[in-house]
């Protein structure tokens, strides 16, 4: 970090000295997420001319810093990743209409090596959240599904797992919005899903306009071989459901033991 700021610090000292009139070149830069976001929903920008490899985009050269401006400069942008090199993520805290460029410095010298060009950044009046409340009226499917495996031209009976869908939409989908769940007790098979789903991407997302589409989880169970029968519970907005599962002897089949009148319904 004292590096860091160190190399800003020739950079800035750098810009102040430098006399307008010189041509010191342009850097083109590039999107490498959607250009229209959402309040606290960052983009990312990078100089396309000096990052070409996909090397570039896990450790970008370091032998040039960038100084990046915004404007309006209102105090909303929030940098982060590796903005001092050249691949920069920027989120804004107030929606408007931003245009960012970079003076580009050489790291030790602190000469002036080029300018970018300036990209424009529409950030609507909607926020991205960490968290998201799961729609009340929202109903649970429950779908299971045998896991076989192959040995020999044969199979054998790998165990269970259930696949869980809202019947509710959200603006997200997966894998950028997950259900959360409290992990089950060792050995046992209950399950109880949170009242928010978990935005895992954040502070990034998928393009602004996204269809609202069901949200899916997919429950392990673990020791859950053919044969067994086995006491479940799930609970769904702080209320329990329970039920038993059979595993034919054979793998080839199931059986449910379920209420299906509540707000957790299997379908089979």
């Amino acid at each position: 970090m004292k590096q860091l700021i160190s190399l800003l610090a020739v950079a800035l000292a750098a810009a102040s000295c430098h006399k307008q009139g010189s041509d010191p070149g342009q850097h083109i830069l590039a999107f490498r997420t959607d250009s229209l976001v959402r309040i606290d929903q960052a983009s990312v920008i990078y100089d396309a001319t000096a990052l070409k490899d996909s090397i570039d985009f896990v450790h970008p050269p370091t032998g040039s810093v960038y100084i990046w401006h915004v404007s309006p400069d209102n105090g909303a942008a929030v940098w982060s990743g590796s903005y001092p090199y050249g691949l920069a993520s920027v989120a804004f805290t107030c929606s408007g209409s931003y245009q960012v460029k970079a003076d580009i410095y050489d790291t030790i010298s602190g000469r002036m090596l080029a300018r970018t060009s300036t990209v424009t950044i529409q950030v609507g009046r909607d926020t991205l959240y960490q968290l998201y409340r799961v729609h009340a009226d929202d109903t649970l499917v429950v779908r299971p599904t045998i896991l076989t495996t192959t040995f020999n031209g044969g199979y054998s009976v790998a165990g269970m797992q259930l696949v869980c869908t809202t019947t509710g939409k959200y603006e997200f989908s997966d894998p950028w919005l997950q259900l959360m769940i409290v992990p089950p007790d060792i050995g046992k098979y209950n399950f109880t899903f949170s009242d928010s789903l978990a935005m895992t991407s954040y502070p990034y997302a998928p393009f602004y306009e996204h269809p609202p589409m069901p949200v899916n989880k997919v429950l392990q169970m673990p020791g859950f071989t053919a044969g067994m029968t086995i006491d479940l519970s799930i609970v769904w907005h702080w209320r329990r459901y329970t039920g038993t599962l059979t595993l034919d002897a054979g793998g080839k089949g199931y059986k449910v033991n379920w209420d299906n009148s509540g707000a957790v319904k299997f379908e089979y």
